[in-house]
């Protein structure tokens, strides 16, 4: 888990300018919709491809969750694409980050919360109740079992009590 932490304290800091570009695919190509005859003319959109596994990006514990639940994901890779700014270096930027929030959501995804010094005291005394609670029933029911059979027990320690007495025997 530290090393999870780590990993993602350390990629949150990454900047766009810092990814590896030997391990993207990066392609432009004409964008379309709001931009006017620019973005019909221009190569605008960004689209940023990821193949995976990628091990020298990525921890293969964010892998398996990047599979199952990214919206990005195709087969072997993630495809993320932008066409939404004029210009084709902020698309870029933006597939960037789009795609760092993704591996970032996929990383955090079976991290859970340190526990506190004080949550981690409350479970040792309810833990500890709980061991009392259990050794008062065992012992009430130590007290009820110990007062049955009495009765057998007699016969062999004081055999003239007991009701089953066997008959005297005759010479």
């Amino acid at each position: 888990m530290k090393l999870a932490r780590d990993w993602i304290a350390a990629f949150e800091r990454t900047q766009p300018d810092d990814w590896p570009k030997h391990v993207t695919e990066t392609s432009f190509s004409r964008s379309s919709g709001p931009g006017g005859q620019h973005v019909n003319r221009t190569f605008s959109k960004a689209t940023v491809r990821l193949p995976l596994p990628s091990p020298s990006l990525l921890p293969l514990f964010v892998v398996p969750h990047l599979v199952r639940h990214s919206p990005h994901y195709t087969p072997h890779a993630l495809l993320v694409s932008s066409s939404t700014q004029r210009s084709q270096q902020t698309n870029l930027a933006e597939c960037f980050a789009k795609l760092k929030a993704a591996i970032l959501d996929a990383a955090k995804r079976d991290l859970v919360g340190e526990t506190s010094q004080a949550q981690k005291d409350r479970v040792k005394g309810l833990v500890a109740r709980e061991k009392k609670k259990v050794e008062k029933v065992k012992k009430m029911r130590k007290d009820v079992k110990s007062g049955r059979g009495k009765c057998f027990l007699r016969q062999f320690l004081a055999p003239e009590l007991s009701p089953f007495r066997a008959a005297p025997a005759v010479n």
